[in-house]
């Protein structure tokens, strides 16, 4: 009786995905940058082309202290591209990518982001020739992936910054356009005038 509830207990146990099976890599546009710069985070789960998923959603809150974050779109029905990280071939969609602007100097560290999800796993990775046939009758398994956390160094601004400079650190362009260029006398004209750029635009001011 004992060793039968001890098999029940392992069998409630929830199955734990293999980094052969499955992982989260964060990856950032750059690992030094000053207060305000923006810093492009992309979270990529690597995959066993044999594992399926369903329903991959956050796992709980994710933050980024220390920083202004702006979600970037991200493909909602995504093509899984192959990838090979150590010997091993994956299949890899882009679950989240954020930009992220520091508001203070400093190591700074974005923790994990985790996601659940239900995954139907085939048996671990074999050099068995049928494998491939123990692969659809893999099990369905309630599992939580993680990334790594990143550690970015954050720099003060230097000295010197222009009068009426208002935090905003980036490459920024700036287009005008008038929607008629003939007028006759009393008429008006709309003249439009757009910011573009790699940076936080919310930071600038209207000219």
């Amino acid at each position: 009786t004992a060793c039968r509830s001890r098999r029940l207990a392992q069998a409630d146990e929830p199955a734990q995905l293999t980094r052969d099976q499955a992982f989260i890599r964060a990856s950032a546009s750059k690992r030094s940058a000053y207060v305000g710069e923006q810093v492009v985070v992309t979270y990529t789960l690597f995959f066993d082309p044999r594992v399926q998923f369903r329903q991959i959603r956050l796992a709980d809150s994710w933050d980024a202290a220390g920083f202004w974050r702006e979600d970037l779109d991200v493909d909602d029905n995504p093509i899984p591209q192959r990838q090979v990280v150590d010997g091993i071939s994956y299949s890899t969609i882009v679950l989240k990518r954020v930009s992220l602007f520091a508001t203070r100097a400093g190591e700074l560290t974005v923790e994990p982001f985790r996601v659940a999800t239900e995954a139907i796993v085939p048996p671990s990775r074999t050099r068995d020739p049928f494998g491939s046939l123990w692969g659809l009758r893999g099990r369905t398994v309630d599992a939580r992936i993680s990334s790594n956390p990143l550690r970015l160094d954050i720099q003060r601004l230097p000295p010197g910054a222009p009068d009426g400079f208002g935090g905003a650190v980036g490459q920024f362009r700036m287009g005008t356009s008038v929607d008629r260029t003939s007028l006759e006398t009393g008429q008006s004209a709309s003249l439009n005038v757009q910011v573009s750029g790699d940076g936080n635009l919310a930071t600038l001011d209207p000219p």
